[in-house]
């Protein structure tokens, strides 16, 4: 599953109780005005906060050439049935759309960080 998939995914799926109905929503993400480098930035910092973020260090990523940017900051690293998982804080911003959500990405066995359920 490509990183633009999961993370648009995620997002849904975190947002869907709080708006059951009105999908409209998603055209406020900052998200969807992502380009290809954009994501790509997105994922380098995800990598470097989940792999080597202390808890509670900020890894911030920007693109000037879009003017998006972002944060990923590790909150809490914790032991669940032998995974490590880490709560973060997802910040993102593109254009006039900006928001941030909260989730626990465990290490899988092949080493990928997916998202816990």
């Amino acid at each position: 599953m490509s990183t633009k998939v999961l993370i648009a995914g995620l997002l849904l799926l975190i947002s869907l109780p709080a708006v059951a109905l009105n999908w409209r929503f998603l055209q406020y993400s900052p998200v969807t005005q992502f380009t290809d480098q954009d994501w790509d930035l997105l994922r380098q910092a995800g990598e470097k906060a989940l792999e080597r973020g202390a808890d509670g260090e900020i890894a911030r990523w920007s693109n000037p050439a879009t003017g998006a940017s972002g944060s990923i900051q590790p909150l809490d690293t914790t032991d669940r049935e032998g995974a490590t998982c880490r709560l973060t804080v997802v910040s993102n911003s593109a254009g006039d759309a900006s928001g941030s959500s909260r989730f626990t990405f465990c290490r899988q066995d092949d080493g990928a960080w997916r998202v816990a359920q």
